[in-house]
Formats: C-alpha cells, structure tokens, sequence
C-alpha cells in the first residue's frame, strides 16, 4: 500500500500519462514482486495502473480477513508512545472516512493506564495536540522515575540492639539514653567533592 502510495505521488508529481504508469513502476520492482509482475503480463499481458494495482493488493496487501478498523480499536500501546503512534497512524491510514473523534478516543483507549488518565482530563479536539500532550505526558512520566527518593535514615547498631521502649524519639532521644549517645559516633563527613 505504501509503494502504490509513493508510486502515485511520483506520477502526479511528474505529470506522468495513465498508459506510461505501469511501465514506469515495473522498474522499481524488486525481487518477489518483479517475478510477480513478469508472470502476471505473461498470462494476462498488458495491465493498466487501475488493474496492476488491485492485483498487487490482492497478492500482497491485507486480506480480506484484516480489518484494519477492528485493528485499530483493538491496539494497545505496548512500549513507547513513538511506536505505538506509528503502528496507529499504520492503521488509521487503511481505513478511510473516520471521524477525527472516533480517531482520538482510539488513540486515548490503547494508551498506558499511567498515561491516558492524565490524557483524558484533557478534553482536547484534534489528533495532533493529542499526540504533542501524550509525548509530553510520557517525559513527564520519565522524568518522575528518576527523580530520587527521600533520604532514609537506615537503623545504626545504638538503636537496633535496643529494645522497642528505648529506641530514639522523633524529636531527640529519650533522657536516659541522651548521655550514652555519642553525637559524632554515627556521623560521615564528606569531601565538597561528594556533596
């Protein structure tokens, strides 16, 4: 479908006729699909751009069986949003007459529970600001698993041999473990470097 596409392009671009059309595209034809070709004018001789086209679909395109709408409301986004958006617009580009509603609660629906919640507060209109706010949602997402967490304290050896009614209070030691505590006994000084 993409070869017909750029094919087409190609021809319009360069105001190639309807009859110079399959002969033209017949020089790009590699492989598989040159002995495809070379078989099928064997057979049935002469095609036009309209009959060489349907047959290239029939043989190698999707079946009959591939609905790509049903693929579409189906897929799900499985790693980043850049794949999943290629594989959407792979899709969305098969069938035709969509509306651009129908398109956007698609893409929001295969989206990541992490992302598409944040996405659907949203309330946006068209396709494209929904991809740009899905891309930015999923650096933001990124951006929050490598922010660090808080410091925690790990339990020294003066409070893990004492028993539960001695241990250190939030504020500061109780008053009969105050004098036993050495202040600088748990403490690491660290370079400028370090910090």
């Amino acid at each position: 479908m993409g070869w017909i596409y750029k094919s087409e392009q190609y021809f319009e671009y360069n105001n190639v006729s309807p009859v110079q059309r399959v002969l033209l595209a017949s020089f790009h034809l590699e492989g598989i699909a040159l002995q495809w070709h070379r078989w099928m004018t064997k057979f049935q001789g002469p095609l036009t751009w309209e009959e060489l086209t349907k047959a290239i679909l029939r043989c190698f395109g999707p079946t009959d069986f591939e609905d790509p709408s049903k693929a579409l409301s189906r897929l799900r986004q499985t790693t980043t949003i850049a794949a999943y958006q290629e594989e959407f617009e792979k899709l969305s580009h098969q069938v035709d007459g969509l509306p651009e509603t129908f398109l956007i609660g698609c893409f929001i629906a295969g989206l990541r529970d992490d992302i598409r919640l944040d996405v659907k507060i949203k309330h946006l209109t068209t396709l494209s600001e929904t991809i740009d706010v899905v891309r930015l949602i999923e650096e933001q997402n990124q951006l929050q698993k490598k922010v660090t967490h808080p410091y925690r304290t790990q339990p020294t050896a003066a409070t893990t041999k004492t028993s539960v009614s001695t241990t250190v209070g939030v504020l500061r030691p109780p008053p009969n473990l105050r004098q036993n505590m050495n202040p600088t006994s748990n403490v690491r000084r660290i370079s400028n470097q370090e910090a």
